[in-house]
């Protein structure tokens, strides 16, 4: 953000005529200086919004090792049965599961029946 107000400052300055380069005495060069400070910044905005945008898709398709994968594919079905959410970590206690195995099985589960809804739609 800094380099978007610097930049505006240089360019501003100079064509304003009331600043020049040091030593030169030439108000252009600041213009100049100016505009390429400020296609530095917008890259680098651009790049780093991008970057976070990767990372977040990264981490959401991620699942986790931890769950035995007939875990999570239990918790799917009876997500897509309709089931709520207390009645799902009930029968998974019921059958076998235990505190975080249930929690993580079951978002492991939900994120997988968003994205098929997402796809089938």
């Amino acid at each position: 953000m800094f380099k978007f107000f610097f930049s505006f400052f240089f360019i501003l300055g100079g064509l304003s005529g009331k600043f020049v380069l040091r030593g030169t005495n030439i108000s252009l060069v600041l213009v100049i200086a100016g505009f390429g400070i400020l296609m530095s910044a917008i890259y680098s905005f651009a790049t780093h919004v991008n970057q976070n945008e990767e990372e977040e898709e990264d981490i959401a398709d991620i699942p986790n090792l931890s769950i035995p994968p007939e875990h999570i594919k239990r918790a799917t079905e009876l997500i897509e049965q309709g089931m709520e959410k207390e009645t799902i970590f009930q029968t998974l206690r019921s059958e076998g599961l235990e505190g975080k195995e249930i929690s993580d099985a079951y978002y492991d589960a939900y994120h997988i029946y968003l994205k098929k809804q997402e796809l089938s739609n």
